[in-house]
């Protein structure tokens, strides 16, 4: 049986909150969920156009002057009930798939200087989308309007879940860069520590 795609319901989340076109809604992923989703623009407009097929969102379009047409895309009763539906759903667990530790695992066969460049890089990175993270949160707690519709403690949630798992990936990268340094020792000494 095939995966069903579940960019819909990230679509139907955030037509949940508003009526917007395919280039809003792609701008929206970018801005907000993108740290743990994100969509491509050629999936999205054929994912709309199916969803409008199913009756779970509808389109108007908005004529604007000198400028080309706007689809505008709402929410309709029945994808409501479909949001509702797959949020009250077990989540799929996804599958895992990280190239770093797939060459980690077969590093024995690089040399030790390029893994230790590698894990750097990754540090880097995850110290970078913390800042990102922390910035966000900062950024909501101070002056987020969607604080009436209850929507800020669940968006915090899905931050700190982000933030936890940085904190991690870099604890993680020193603790490995520890080892690295300890196998570089070994090699240079010819000692193997224990």
């Amino acid at each position: 049986m095939a995966k069903e795609s579940k960019t819909k319901y990230a679509v139907l989340g955030i037509l949940s909150r508003n009526s917007l076109s395919g280039y809003d809604i792609k701008k929206l992923v970018d801005s907000s969920i993108s740290y743990f989703w994100n969509e491509n623009f050629g999936h999205l407009y054929t994912v709309l156009r199916r969803m409008e097929q199913e009756d779970l969102v509808s389109r108007r379009v908005m004529h604007t002057s000198g400028r080309p047409d706007r689809s505008v895309f709402s929410i309709t009763d029945k994808g409501r009930e479909v949001l509702s539906d797959w949020l009250m759903r077990e989540p799929e667990d996804p599958p895992t798939r990280i190239e770093l530790l797939l060459q980690l695992f077969f590093a024995g066969l690089m040399p030790l200087a390029a893994v230790s460049e590698k894990i750097k890089n990754e540090k880097e990175k995850a110290e970078a989308r913390l800042a990102a993270y922390e910035a966000i949160q900062d950024h909501i707690t101070k002056h987020d309007t969607g604080r009436e519709q209850g929507r800020v403690p669940f968006w915090l949630m899905t931050l700190s879940f982000g933030v936890h798992r940085e904190r991690a990936a870099i604890a993680w990268c020193d603790e490995t860069m520890e080892t690295l340094t300890r196998l570089q020792a070994e090699k240079e000494t010819g000692v193997i520590e224990p």
